[in-house]
């Protein structure tokens, strides 16, 4: 494809190469999209507003190059689902969780605590990737002799969680061993390690505070003590939507899971849990938003928030 013009059949063979050659999801053939057409519109307002670019360029030219962009925006992603041999999500049970667990316990480094606190936190309070990494120190408020935690989780467009979730017994103290080591000073909650080294018997070092582990980072992390437990592929988005299908399970009300998750506005989202069957009436919905509006409905009213405690 090198060298050619950018052209509408050009963009759809590519976007099918996504798919059917690389086996990437449709998803990400539609941000692909996305961005080519903002490559595009950015190419059409060079041509009609630049006075430098108009100057040099003969009119049949740029005529020519604006009829091709216009073609090229209405390019189209390629129908289908995601291939059968692509990754799909799944539920982990309470064995697989244990035993990811136990491989850090038997790790004694410091990536060993840490690990262990990053996953019974995932599994705790269902935090999607980002979220467990941009995680700071300061955004964790202890209470009851440090026995119980509260954790102010900002999610997707740095939208705040409406109630926030809280952390009590083995997850609370699994978090309190890895401060221990880390210390509370300002940055990071969960922070890079050097390797630990068996000639110096090391249990490795703390790398920069500040800086957040990157989410390929936590995926490698993931990938190791999955590995290590002998466990099927699983990804961290696994820990979220364990979290809830239990809370579904156990409450029987897919209300909890907007405020405990964070999924935005209950009317924008009604449309999406119409398609995947729909879950709730439209009349519950505006019910349930009429007392948000009201302030009949507070942190009291969601026991499911306050984690597993002797998980």
């Amino acid at each position: 494809m090198a060298g050619r013009p950018i052209t509408k059949s050009l963009i759809e063979e590519y976007l099918s190469h996504l798919v059917k050659d690389e086996n990437k999801s449709p998803s990400y053939a539609e941000r692909s999209l996305a961005a080519l057409r903002w490559y595009i519109r950015a190419i059409r307002d060079l041509l009609i507003d630049n006075e430098e670019v108009i100057s040099r360029l003969p009119e049949a030219q740029k005529a020519r190059i604006l009829e091709r962009a216009d073609r090229a925006l209405e390019a189209k992603k390629p129908r289908g689902k995601r291939a059968p041999s692509s990754e799909k999500g799944r539920y982990l049970s309470s064995d697989e969780v244990n035993a990811l667990i136990a491989v850090c316990e038997a790790d004694h480094t410091y990536a060993g605590v840490r690990d262990r606190a990053m996953i019974t936190l995932a599994h705790a309070v269902g935090a999607r990737v980002h979220e467990i990494a941009g995680l700071n120190v300061s955004d964790l408020a202890w209470a009851r002799e440090e026995i119980e935690c509260d954790v102010h989780i900002i999610g997707k467009g740095r939208k705040e969680r409406p109630v926030t979730p809280t952390v009590v017994g083995e997850s609370a103290r699994h978090l309190q061993d890895w401060l221990s080591i880390r210390g509370k000073s300002p940055g990071a909650l969960f922070c890079y390690i050097t390797r630990a080294g068996p000639k110096t018997s090391s249990k490795g070092n703390l790398l920069r505070l500040d800086k957040h582990l990157s989410t390929r980072a936590m995926a490698k992390i993931l990938l190791k003590r999955q590995q290590q437990a002998g466990l099927d592929h699983l990804t961290w988005h696994d820990f979220r939507r364990t979290y809830v299908s239990d809370m579904i399970k156990i409450h029987d009300c897919y209300f909890h899971f907007y405020l405990a998750l964070a999924l935005g506005s209950i009317l924008q989202r009604q449309t999406m849990m119409n398609r995947k069957g729909s879950l709730m009436s439209a009349l519950a919905t505006q019910s349930i938003k009429a007392s948000l509006e009201a302030n009949l409905l507070g942190a009291n009213d969601y026991p499911m928030l306050v984690t597993r405690a002797n998980e």
